[in-house]
């Protein structure tokens, strides 16, 4: 049996990727230098206009609001596969799990860190260039008794979404960052988790310091003992994905709203649920244990287009928007988006 829901409207479809009408479950995609591709998965997210990128099944009409998401864990001393980039339109989230990160970008300066269990997020407007990645100095934690040093392995889920990229107010509007501490992203109280967290958005109540913006969205962190079973609460409209770290013992099984069609999600796999007009439960259940991440979205009516470029990634309304940043960042270097 499967469950129909209301299919997302045409502009959703985006180079003839048909909207979805049943749960599917889509493998991540591993990238960048050989020796850590099974440790740097892109989850979703796919190539840019021109076919350029690391293609993911889980596309960005797909998942609207959300744009792409990669996990990676790797030692922490193994040089990032990026360095100063230029963004424009999105809002990236780096959700550090294991390891701290310091952060630069060039309207800041250097700043940070982003500590373990915490969130750096940056909005890109206009236009930003940014860096992050370094290991804290030494005085860092001298001036931080309270923080453990990092061991040997950073694990971080780099998460964007869409934050209104055809209004002119989002485009228009310098970029700005946060640097959110561990302990001030909120708690969540589910049942049948053992500890939980709303990571950016609101849910049920518990809001997140993390902004959405002109976002109908939130993302959930939470962890399953062996045996465990959480039920999560989509609202109308939203669109849903469930995600298994590469952490945990093993992958989780999905139950879409109405209780029909329960799908294995294996590790290094994501579960996605259209969007319907009902809503519902989404159950989630890990049979020997797991830590998941769960996205909720309402999907907007156009998906933005994406051009990546000098390392980064630009999104816009249209392919003229596109090249016109491109070039702008090419004349203006780090002055870009000032």
């Amino acid at each position: 049996l499967v469950r129909l829901v209301t299919p997302l409207p045409p502009s959703q479809c985006m180079k003839g990727i048909a909207p979805l009408l049943v749960m599917r479950v889509f493998s991540t995609s591993g990238f960048g230098p050989p020796a850590l591709s099974k440790s740097l998965r892109r989850v979703m997210g796919s190539t840019d206009v021109n076919g350029k990128g690391t293609h993911s099944d889980a596309a960005e009409s797909l998942v609207s609001p959300f744009l792409l998401m990669d996990e990676a864990r790797i030692p922490a001393d193994t040089p990032l596969p990026f360095s100063k980039h230029p963004h424009t339109g999105l809002v990236a989230n780096t959700i550090l799990l294991e390891g701290h990160s310091m952060l630069w970008d060039n309207l800041n300066g250097h700043y940070g860190p982003a500590w373990a269990g915490g969130l750096f997020q940056i909005n890109a407007g206009r236009g930003v260039v940014h860096d992050e990645g370094a290991p804290p100095p030494e005085e860092v934690y001298k001036a931080n008794p309270h923080r453990k040093k990092a061991g040997d392995t950073m694990h971080a889920v780099q998460l964007w979404f869409n934050p209104g990229i055809h209004s002119d107010t989002v485009l228009g509007a310098q970029a700005e960052s946060v640097v959110i501490a561990p302990e001030d992203i909120p708690a969540l109280n589910i049942e049948g988790s053992t500890a939980g967290r709303v990571v950016i958005g609101e849910y049920q109540g518990v809001k997140s310091p993390a902004k959405t913006y002109q976002a109908d969205l939130c993302v959930l962190d939470l962890t399953l003992p062996q045996g465990g079973v959480v039920n999560v609460q989509a609202k109308p409209g939203q669109m849903c994905w469930v995600y298994p770290l590469m952490t945990s013992n093993k992958g989780v099984s999905v139950t879409p709203p109405g209780g029909e069609a329960e799908e294995d999600v294996d590790l290094h796999h994501i579960a996605v649920l259209p969007a319907s007009e009902a809503g519902g439960s989404v159950r989630v259940a890990a049979a020997e244990g797991a830590q998941v991440f769960v996205g909720m979205g309402a999907p907007f009516e156009k998906v933005p287009i994406k051009l990546l470029g000098h390392d980064g990634a630009f999104f816009g309304p249209d392919e003229s928007y596109l090249n016109a940043k491109l070039a702008e960042f090419e004349a203006q270097g780090e002055a870009f988006g000032k």
